[in-house]
C-alpha cells in the first residue's frame, strides 16, 4: 500500500478510487480500508503538509520508517509482494 501512497494525490485516498479497489482485492481488505490505511500513511509523512489519521497503529509506522528514507525501494518491494501474492492465489489449494 506505501507504493500506492507514493504515486496517488492524497486527494484520491477514497474507496472508489480504482487503484484503490485493486489494491483491496489483492489484498482481500475493503477498499475503505485501503483508503484509511493510506491516510494514515499522509499523517506519518512529514512533507505533506495534511493531517491525515493519526491512529494508524504500529504497522503503519513501522512500515513507514523501514521506507520513507529510502522510497526508491518501495515499488520494487510492491511488485515482488504483488507478484507473491498472485502467485499464492494461482494455486490450486489442497483439499485435505
Amino acid at each position: 500500500m506505501l507504493d500506492l501512497y507514493f504515486r496517488l494525490p492524497s486527494g484520491k485516498f477514497t474507496e472508489t478510487e480504482p487503484e484503490v479497489v485493486d489494491v483491496a482485492g489483492l489484498i482481500g481488505r475493503t477498499p475503505a480500508a485501503v483508503a484509511m490505511r493510506l491516510a494514515n500513511y499522509l499523517a506519518l509523512d512529514e512533507q505533506s503538509g495534511s493531517e491525515g489519521l493519526s491512529h494508524g497503529g504500529d504497522h503503519a509506522r513501522r512500515v513507514w520508517e523501514e521506507f520513507r528514507q529510502n522510497r526508491a525501494m518501495v515499488p520494487r518491494a510492491a511488485a515482488e509482494a504483488r507478484s507473491k501474492l498472485l502467485d499464492l492465489r494461482s494455486k490450486p489449494r489442497n483439499a485435505d
